[in-house]
This record gives structure tokens, C-alpha cells and sequence, in this order.
């Protein structure tokens, strides 16, 4: 007993929007059959006060976009901790048929003992040959749950926005995405709408290593680079080799 738990409630406003009840259980679904150290674990579900709850681990720390607009660019070393625990359960996501698919600071919780947390399956994907249809036409975009599916489009990988499916590859993008942005304290793209986001995303060049922050090494700037490129064809990334990098990250802030 006593033990401290984090409940999530679906938002009542939702109830009626039949994607966005999906999508809670959804995330309930995906959450029950994944076991790691940097995921909340599901302790349940359950109905009251007219809509619906999950009892999750409570984890206690800070998340990424709260940490990041007070840091500016990150050192390295701090970055390569942090991306080396979200390679780790990201690799062992894919390994279950799991594309978390919103890799954003928000989703990104750091610890007090500097335990790295990836948050919101809300939007993940569970083995794709089963998944329905993805095609993103403007009526299920604009309709129940402006983000279903979707995720959000400054973090989004180039393919999610466009009809196709998708695989581990989005999220190789995804991580890059957030290490670009720890290392050079400012987003890949900054466009105010939509067409300005895609058009920047498909333009995007990884800029050199010295110019990246305070500077990357060889390694890292070969990471940005081979995951970053706007054809998922073209990207190649190791999750295990990154996830060499993992450590308690130590930050001050």
C-alpha cells in the first residue's frame, strides 16, 4: 500500500469524439503489452465519473520542453545520455512491431535520477500489416481529433505528412529531430503554418558539425545527417549502437 501512482483521465469534452476514445485505449492497448524502464507502466484502467482513466507508474521529473528554452545548446555529452536511453527503448519498441511515432520534447521526461521517460503512446502504432488505412485526407485530419495519427508538425517526419505507411523509420527522424534540437537550442524547421513546416522540412540541410551549437563531433553529425534526410529510403541509423551512448544524465538547470 501507499504506493504513488499517476492517473489519466480522458478529457470529458473527447467522450463523444469516437477517434479520441480510440486513441486512449489505444494508447491503454500498447502500453499493457510493452515492459522497460522508460515507459510508465500501466497498472490499469478503468470508468468513473462518466469517462475513463489509466493508473500509470508515477514518475516524477521534468520534460524536455520545459528544460529547453532556459538551456540553449546543450553540450554533447548530455545530449549523447539522453539520446542513448530513447535509442535503447526505441529499439526495443520496434523489436515489438511498436512505432511511437511523436517524438517531441513534451513526450520526453528526464528524472531526477536522470532516467530518461518517453511519454504519450497515444498516437503509436502496433504492427502495421494490422493497422487500418493511413491515409491522412483532410476530413480525418479535421474532423474528431486534429492530432490523430498525425502527431505535431514541427516534430513530424516528412512521410507523416503525407498518405503512406508508416514504419520504425519515422521515428529514426524523430530522434535526430530532438538531438538537432538539444544540440543547437533551437527546431529543424520553424515555419508558422503547415505549408511553410513541409516545405522547410523537405529543404532541411544539416548544417556542418562546427556550426551545430558548440559544435558536434564526427559521430554525431554522421547521427543528424543519415537520419535526417527527407526520404526515408535514404535514412540509415543504428538504435543499438546509439544506445551505447545511454547513461544518468546529469542536468543542471
Amino acid at each position: 500500500g501507499g504506493e504513488r501512482v499517476a492517473l489519466k483521465m480522458m478529457n470529458h469534452r473527447l467522450l463523444y469524439q469516437p477517434k479520441a476514445v480510440q486513441r486512449f485505449q489505444r494508447e491503454a492497448d500498447t502500453l499493457s503489452s510493452l515492459s522497460h524502464r522508460a515507459i510508465a507502466r500501466l497498472y490499469g484502467r478503468f470508468t468513473a465519473y462518466r469517462t475513463q482513466f489509466l493508473v500509470l507508474e508515477f514518475c516524477p521529473g521534468t520534460t524536455l520542453n520545459t528544460i529547453l528554452p532556459s538551456y540553449g545548446p546543450m553540450d554533447e555529452s548530455t545530449v549523447r545520455q539522453i539520446v542513448g536511453q530513447l535509442a535503447d527503448v526505441l529499439q526495443y519498441v520496434h523489436d515489438r512491431g511498436v512505432i511511437h511515432q511523436d517524438m517531441k520534447p513534451s513526450n520526453v521526461m528526464l528524472s531526477d535520477a536522470g532516467q530518461v521517460k518517453l511519454l504519450d503512446f497515444g498516437i503509436a502504432i502496433v504492427d502495421r500489416s494490422a493497422s487500418p488505412s493511413r491515409g491522412l485526407t483532410e476530413t480525418t485530419t479535421a474532423t474528431f481529433f486534429p492530432h490523430d495519427r498525425l502527431g505535431t508538425p514541427l516534430y513530424m517526419a516528412p512521410e507523416q505528412f503525407v498518405s503512406q505507411d508508416l514504419d520504425h523509420r519515422a521515428d529514426w527522424y524523430g530522434l535526430a529531430n530532438l538531438a538537432y534540437e538539444m544540440l543547437a537550442g533551437h527546431r529543424t524547421v520553424d515555419g508558422s503554418d503547415l505549408y511553410a513546416i513541409i516545405k522547410q522540412r523537405q529543404e532541411f540541410v544539416v548544417p556542418p558539425a562546427s556550426q551545430i551549437g558548440r559544435g558536434v563531433s564526427r559521430q554525431m553529425h554522421d547521427f543528424l545527417v543519415n537520419a535526417l534526410r527527407p526520404r526515408r529510403e535514404d535514412r540509415s541509423v543504428d538504435l543499438r549502437q546509439l544506445a551505447k551512448w545511454a547513461k544518468p544524465v546529469v542536468v543542471t538547470y
